[in-house]
């Protein structure tokens, strides 16, 4: 059941963190965004994930429908355009996070803390720049996501260890959120004035750059003929206010927002580099060698671009989904787990000639063609059929 809920779970708890994204294009306005317009988006999120969950192969079609519905509601019930844009893709791109295994997307979870709060301390700075009036809100959105994503690793402690018994999680539930209210009671006065005068240094370090750009705009401006001079000072009006000295004051801030979105990305795809290698340097670290390798195997790659999609796949593919209907019959692999050890655990028949082929293409010694796997299929069905069976006797041992 809490396996089932997790994948839920967790992708409302990234809808929670893009919602709070979403701060940056209101704070200067003073609004708070939408909150009944995006849990719509977040239930259509889920369902169109229920629906892919349910599914073993899954149409990008299916991913794009789920995300222009999402985005069009939304913007109907109230969402901004960047809003609802943002949500669409929200729900395009991080539904497919969520059709692995449960046990393949935990290091997203740990990123996905990290993210959170990397972020919210430009959004603060951001609202603390701007005088926002609702930072209330920011505050408590920061403890509230603590508390979700502790009761999340809570929930998948018992669901790694079948026991409710394990209080780790919940320990570090109220921990973090007391350590959490503690720095935001005693120390967020002397951050707030710590960042605003970062703020104000970087305002005196990069204004007299900026202003000298506008200066020389407004220089070049006066060789313009006077009804194009007319024209420009009537379209840049309400952005640009002359000084007594001559001098264009910049009172716009969308350059702030632009300048924390791109430390935002930045930070995402340093987390996310930083993450690839780390699995580029697990899956080097456990290479073995194979002593023999069938005929079928010993094949050249062809090159990149004078081939379709690669077929080595389809062993791998084979693979998957026995885990995902291991996974529904409460016998999913762990993480970490290699396939025979996997087998081993849950006492399924191991066929050695369709292991060493799936090792030899997972680390890429050989390509394995779908017409020279197709009797794998078998193997593959017979597993199923175990599967069922076995759970469907640890069913009725529970129930007797």
């Amino acid at each position: 059941m809490i396996r089932r809920i997790l994948p839920a779970y967790f992708f409302s708890l990234e809808g929670f963190y893009v919602y709070f994204i979403l701060f940056l294009f209101y704070i200067n306005k003073g609004f708070l965004p939408p909150i009944i317009p995006y849990i719509v988006v977040l239930v259509i999120g889920n369902l169109f994930l229920g629906l892919a969950l349910r599914q073993q192969q899954v149409s990008n079609v299916l991913l794009l429908l789920g995300g222009i519905i999402g985005g069009m509601i939304g913007y109907f019930l109230g969402l901004s355009q960047i809003s609802a844009l943002i949500s669409s893709l929200f729900i395009f791109f991080r539904i497919p996070a969520f059709l692995k295994n449960s046990f393949s997307w935990k290091s997203e979870r740990a990123d996905l803390v990290i993210l959170f709060y990397s972020s919210s301390i430009f959004v603060f700075f951001y609202g603390w720049v701007n005088q926002y009036p609702h930072m209330k809100w920011l505050y408590s959105m920061l403890i509230c996501f603590t508390v979700l994503y502790s009761v999340g690793r809570f929930l998948q402690q018992i669901e790694e260890s079948h026991t409710i018994r394990n209080f780790d999680g919940i320990s570090g539930l109220f921990g973090i959120v007391f350590l959490i209210s503690g720095v935001i009671t005693l120390l967020l006065p002397l951050t707030k004035l710590l960042f605003l005068k970062l703020f104000e240094g970087l305002i005196f370090l990069v204004y007299p750059l900026i202003n000298y750009l506008i200066n020389l705009l407004y220089r070049g401006m006066h060789n313009l003929p006077k009804n194009n001079r007319s024209n420009f000072m009537m379209n840049t009006g309400k952005k640009l206010a002359i000084g007594h000295d001559g001098t264009i004051t910049d009172h716009s801030q969308i350059w702030i927002r632009i300048l924390i979105l791109v430390i935002i990305l930045v930070t995402a795809w340093i987390l996310i580099k930083k993450k690839s290698k780390t699995k580029t340097d697990m899956i080097k670290s456990s290479e073995f060698v194979i002593e023999h390798v069938p005929s079928f195997l010993k094949k050249n790659k062809k090159s990149r671009f004078f081939r379709g999609p690669a077929p080595h796949e389809y062993v791998r593919k084979l693979i998957y989904q026995l885990q995902i209907y291991a996974d529904k019959n409460e016998m999913g692999r762990y993480e970490h787990e290699t396939v025979k050890e996997w087998f081993k655990r849950v006492e399924l028949p191991i066929n050695e000639e369709f292991l060493l082929a799936y090792e030899n293409v997972r680390y890429g010694q050989g390509v394995l063609a779908r017409s020279e796997a197709s009797h794998f299929e078998s193997i593959i069905a017979d597993l199923k059929r175990k599967i069922k069976e076995r759970s469907k006797l640890m069913k009725e041992s529970e129930e007797k």
